[in-house]
């Protein structure tokens, strides 16, 4: 079976954000989806939001491993901290660019521009 996820293993729990990155791009947006057909969306939104996903993706890969990653936080405030402390919990591209700050505010820079 499956690793069991508790949260106290980690700094920060980061069993769950483990988890998360192992499903990958594609299992969110199967999630996502999912969701949406259950919320039925107007279809313009979800050509929009996947036409910004590809563009992210092609401009930017490291990006999107990073917005994975936030879709499973609370939409709070996501401290710097969080992932400057955590980075050996994190896949490598993603540790690469938190350990390098101009390449990390850069990568903030970019996903910024979709707010």
């Amino acid at each position: 079976m499956g690793k069991e996820i508790h949260g106290n293993d980690h700094p920060y729990g980061h069993d769950h954000i483990e988890f998360a990155l192992t499903l990958g791009l594609d299992a969110l947006l199967l999630i996502l989806e999912h969701h949406a057909a259950s919320i039925d969306p107007p279809e313009p939104v979800a050509t929009t939001w996947e036409m910004a996903f590809q563009k992210l993706q092609e401009k930017t890969p490291v990006a999107v491993v990073l917005l994975n990653l936030f879709a499973f936080l609370a939409p709070d405030a996501i401290p710097k901290r969080l992932l400057t402390d955590g980075q050996q919990y994190l896949p490598e591209a993603l540790a690469v660019a938190v350990a390098d700050r101009p390449t990390f505010d850069g990568v903030l820079a970019v996903l910024r521009g979709y707010a």
